[in-house]
């Protein structure tokens, strides 16, 4: 008797414990491999990618995540008249529309709960170059996956 009311008083004592919040299952995952070169200095799990929708890098979400995190520009062995527009799509629109000059790191946090598909595009305005997403993440509860 004496070791059930123990092992009950254990229950109760480091059972929540036990359970971890709904937000500690969550965690930055990485969504790029490669290291790109954005104002001068690089950036881990990037990618290049050139202008146009064709070009879209999509991600599913599976609506797990809350923020996505990344550094965008253009890339240094770009012409140095370049300009570039970035954009983050969702389902249902823009999520983050920005222009980036050669030289020039953006840094960005957006949230993006409840998004099943995300996309990355980007158009060259002006000169000729790549445009380079640097250190992009996003915090969930579930990995992406790269469609």
């Amino acid at each position: 008797m004496r070791q059930l009311l123990a092992l009950m008083f254990c229950c109760l004592l480091f059972g929540a414990a036990l359970v971890p919040s709904a937000d500690a299952r969550k965690r930055w995952y990485r969504l790029g491999t490669d290291t790109v070169q954005i104002g001068g200095d690089d950036y881990p799990y990037g990618w290049w990618q050139s202008s146009g929708p064709w070009n879209r890098v999509q991600f599913n979400l599976h609506r797990k995540c809350t923020k996505l995190s990344f550094v965008a520009g253009p890339t240094d062995d770009s012409d140095t008249d370049v300009s570039t527009e970035f954009s983050v799509l969702g389902e249902g629109g823009e999520l983050a529309i920005f222009q980036a000059a050669f030289g020039d790191v953006v840094r960005r946090t957006i949230p993006v709960r409840r998004v099943l598909r995300l996309g990355f595009e980007t158009a060259t305005v002006t000169g000729s170059g790549w445009g380079a997403w640097g250190r992009v993440r996003a915090y969930c509860r579930r990995q992406p996956i790269r469609v």
